[in-house]
């Protein structure tokens, strides 16, 4: 999901949600529809992952290994 979708298509997207109507997403191309939430999450007010939490998120991705990352992601998280 690392190609932008359509700009009018994202538009689109947005329009509807924010009106409370259900788009038809069976429809859309996945493009459009990830770059749509990837905009959500930019947008919140508050970030999903706290300034408070930052370090401790860092230090989980480098772990050396998948498992230990998993393991430390799920501490910080809790």
């Amino acid at each position: 999901y690392r190609l932008s979708g359509v700009a009018s298509k994202i538009q689109k997207l947005r329009h509807e949600f924010e009106s409370e109507q259900i788009p038809e997403l069976s429809v859309r191309d996945v493009h459009s529809v990830s770059s749509l939430c990837k905009m959500y999450f930019r947008e919140l007010p508050t970030p999903l992952l706290t300034e408070q939490l930052y370090g401790k998120f860092s230090d989980a991705v480098c772990a050396a290994t998948d498992e230990e990352r998993l393991l430390r992601m799920q501490e910080v998280i809790q």
